[in-house]
């Protein structure tokens, strides 16, 4: 769970949300983290009041606070990378130590968001893939010297699902992977520059992210698994493929296949694996029916709604902001 920090009312508004959901009290929040809240810096070098406020309401309250400092090179920090970094680990490090003034040892990580500026139309721009991976992992390797921990996030700049949205969030994944983040959020379904979310580029995403983790996973190497049995069970010279391997044929279809069938992009592919009906949950249920169909879940949407009537009578004629 997460809330919004623009303010310490909204922040504890989350709070006392996230407590009738866990069913406890606000003075219980410092023994459990229940929920988080994500904070961007004002860049260069400032953190305003209603930012500030919110900050301080979670860490008073032992919560998760994620301190992100948004930095445009070119705009709002220096345009190098070493000179952008710089600054937003100033700016990260005085965040996360006015969590610390007000709630010593509360929960805290860092994340950072750097783009180019585009000097043509003056907007965000992550068109530098070579740029995005070495802020990663410079980022990451600040953490680790801080102990802190770090969420990274996969970006692209691509308008549509091609072969530039594939290697850009290729080039974000491969240098958050090196970073060792303790998260990757946003990690799917990202188009230009995170302002259009995409369903056939989640499932893309989704598939890149299962080759990384398969990729960054360790070899079990045992006497069990030893390749010397396979080898002593198959002659000189002989196919290991055929004589120990089940094999089930390919699902990859020939050029000729494919265009004879009738040639789908892998665009046509992923939206029919995210258009196709969900099954039933290991719990027999179908996932419309999961939620509606448990009392405690209306009785607590209810308890929810009447906390947001009762919020938004009393904010009326309140400064809602900062108080």
């Amino acid at each position: 769970m997460s809330t919004s920090l623009l303010g310490s009312n909204r922040a504890r508004d989350g709070l006392n949300m996230a407590c009738i959901v866990h069913g406890i009290t606000y003075e219980e929040l410092p023994e459990q983290v229940v929920i988080g809240g994500g904070i961007n810096t004002n860049s260069p070098r400032l953190l305003d009041g209603p930012r500030a406020g919110g900050l301080i309401e979670l860490a008073r309250a032992g919560q998760a606070v994620i301190v992100t400092p948004f930095t445009l090179a070119g705009a709002m920090a220096p345009v190098t990378v070493i000179g952008a970094i710089t600054q937003q680990n100033a700016e990260a490090l005085a965040g996360i130590v006015l969590t610390q003034l007000v709630g010593p040892g509360s929960t805290c990580r860092l994340r950072r968001i750097y783009f180019q500026c585009g000097y043509a139309h003056r907007i965000p721009c992550i068109r530098y893939p070579g740029k995005n991976p070495k802020a990663s992992l410079i980022t990451g390797q600040l953490c680790r010297r801080y102990q802190i921990p770090f969420r990274s996030s996969n970006t692209n700049a691509s308008t549509s699902v091609d072969a530039q949205s594939a290697y850009e969030s290729e080039m974000s994944l491969w240098g958050a992977i090196m970073g060792h983040p303790n998260r990757i959020a946003q990690g799917g379904g990202w188009l230009e520059g995170g302002l259009v979310a995409s369903f056939e580029k989640l499932i893309i995403d989704v598939e890149m992210m299962q080759m990384m983790a398969e990729f960054v996973e360790p070899l079990a190497v045992t006497r069990k698994l030893s390749p010397s049995r396979r080898c002593e069970r198959c002659n000189p010279a002989d196919t290991i493929l055929v004589r120990l391997t089940p094999w089930n044929g390919t699902t990859v279809p020939s050029i000729r296949r494919w265009s004879r069938t009738g040639p789908t992009s892998r665009t046509g592919k992923r939206l029919g694996v995210w258009t196709r009906p969900s099954g039933p949950t290991p719990s027999g249920n179908k996932p419309s029916e999961t939620m509606s169909s448990r009392p405690w879940i209306r009785l607590l949407w209810e308890k929810l709604e009447d906390y947001v009537e009762r919020r938004k009578r009393e904010l009326i004629d309140a400064d809602a902001v900062l108080r």
